[in-house]
């Protein structure tokens, strides 16, 4: 899962071991890896921003399925600095994401270009 430690991940992770799922986590501080492993989750710490980091991440995991939940929500919200809070949640939208190129590296090496589903 893609943003582990995040405001959405952090409710998902523990729904998931519940159901028996084996959960690989992302978050981009080591701080926040204990956190994690509290949820019964394998933490791995990664950029965002670093495509062939993912790609790595993603490739050594071996996931059967990846959950994108990256965020940057400010715990508490300043009406007056939304734009200033939200900066880099709103590059996370705009370029945090694996691009289509980085993609169909990941699935070349997972051998799953033919598993990819279009929706």
């Amino acid at each position: 899962m893609a943003g582990a430690s995040g405001v959405i991940g952090r409710r998902l992770l523990p729904m998931l071991v519940r159901k028996g799922h084996e959960v690989v986590g992302t978050t981009r501080s080591e701080d926040k890896t204990g956190l994690i492993r509290e949820f019964g989750c394998e933490p791995i710490v990664a950029d965002a921003f670093d495509a062939e980091g993912l790609r790595r991440a993603v490739v050594d995991a071996r996931p059967e399925v990846v959950i994108h939940e990256l965020t940057d929500i400010p715990r508490q919200i300043d009406p007056k600095r939304f734009t200033e809070q939200f900066e880099r949640n709103n590059r996370l939208r705009r370029e945090g994401t694996i691009d289509d190129q980085t993609m169909h590296r990941i699935e070349r090496d997972l051998d799953l270009e033919d598993a990819r589903l279009e929706i």
